[in-house]
């Protein structure tokens, strides 16, 4: 039996090839069509990056609404566009940070930065953090981590962050500054526990030591990349307040002006609450004191960051309080604070936390707590008739 070869009729033959050189052809044409508008796009970004001054504006009008307007989604599309780009200057580095301070104006929720994370592929590089925490990590994997308000596994998985952002070059002197301060505060912290009873004795000694020593690590880091910074941009120490009054409206080359007051203020608060725990500052040895800082960043924020000026005077007065007794010193920390008129600004953030804390949910020496706010009170009565002209009564004093 003969075996017949059927053959395919060269029509269809022909249209397959058709088909295929037409499907080839429009896949051409898209990947063409794509890499020309993923092309235009980062032509965009670069454009913007060269017109500084605009591109300054945009970027800070992204900042503020996070930090005052509760809308961080165009800062986080920003970090994660220049990651795309291979784009790493001064407004990646500040985007990146005040993506992760979010943790302070949100109450802690640590949850909203690690699923912004996992919601962008690109930023697969900042899982390395659960490496750092996996035990705390894996609470947040499974929601179950408590995190309100501020716990302290939160804010250790905050600084797991912070460090891997510092391991990728993203990180400035205001993140650098903040892991020093954090650590530092949580050492002083569990030490004021123990002095309390509150704490036992082991585990607590063994966090003091284990903080002390990260935040003297990065204590470190800060010191060399503010004194990098400051050197940059023509300041030396002694002279801070002098420098400052040349400076001109977006004046800093390598860091913007808001992270660059966020660094410095929580590089001297880093030094003080060294100070506080018992650390031999002397040791430490910084080219610049927290006094000096503090006084330069009153400065500086009234000049070039006055969202961040009644912070800075919050900072300032509580941490001073732990390292002297001059109610003047205090006073003039205080200063901002008393001076704001709440019956002409209507109060939020910072101002509507001070006058909240009466009823606070914030424990220990928090700067936000009633406890921090009440030995401020104590100490300066002007400030104490501030808070009562804002609805304290002098009983919340006792």
């Amino acid at each position: 039996m003969e075996t017949q070869i059927q053959t395919e009729p060269s029509s269809n033959i022909n249209r397959k090839k058709i088909i295929a050189i037409v499907v080839f052809c429009l896949v051409l044409i898209g990947l063409s069509v794509y890499g020309g508008v993923s092309w235009y796009q980062k032509k965009l970004i670069f454009d913007a990056r060269l017109n500084e001054s605009v591109y300054s504006k945009t970027n800070n009008q992204t900042f503020l609404k996070s930090l005052l307007g509760n809308d961080p989604k165009p800062l986080q599309d920003l970090f994660v566009a220049d990651v795309n780009n291979n784009i790493n200057d001064k407004f990646t580095k500040s985007d990146a940070y005040f993506i992760t301070h979010r943790y302070f104006d949100n109450g802690g929720n640590i949850y909203e930065i690690y699923d912004y994370v996992q919601s962008h592929p690109q930023l697969a590089f900042l899982n390395e953090a659960e490496g750092l925490r996996p035990t705390i990590f894996d609470q947040i994997k499974n929601k179950t981590l408590t995190t309100v308000p501020y716990s302290l596994p939160s804010l250790y998985a905050l600084l797991a962050y912070l460090e891997i952002l510092d391991k990728h070059g993203y990180a400035d002197l205001a993140a650098l500054g903040t892991i020093a301060n954090q650590y530092a505060k949580t050492a002083y912290f569990t030490k004021k526990k123990i002095e309390s009873g509150q704490g036992l004795l082991a585990p607590a000694v063994s966090i003091i030591n284990d903080n002390t020593q990260r935040a003297i690590f990065y204590e470190i880091k800060a010191r060399d990349n503010m004194v990098k910074t400051l050197e940059n941009n023509g300041f030396t120490a002694g002279s801070l307040q002098d420098r400052l009054k040349s400076l001109k409206n977006d004046p800093l080359k390598d860091i913007l002006p808001h992270s660059l007051l966020v660094g410095l203020n929580q590089y001297a608060a880093a030094l003080r609450y060294l100070e506080a725990a018992g650390t031999d500052i002397s040791v430490i040895n910084s080219p610049i004191d927290a006094q000096e800082l503090f006084a330069f960043n009153m400065a500086f924020s009234k000049k070039f960051a006055p969202e961040l000026k009644i912070f800075t005077s919050l900072l300032n007065a509580s941490t001073l309080s732990l390292v002297t007794e001059n109610a003047d010193l205090l006073k003039e920390s205080l200063e901002p604070i008393i001076a704001f008129d709440t019956t002409k600004t209507n109060p939020r953030g910072v101002v509507q936390g001070i006058i909240d804390a009466k009823n606070s949910k914030f424990t220990g020496l928090d700067i936000y707590s009633k406890i921090n706010i009440t030995t401020l009170g104590k100490r300066v009565p002007e400030f104490a008739a501030w808070l009562i002209s804002n609805g304290w009564g002098k009983a919340d004093f006792q």
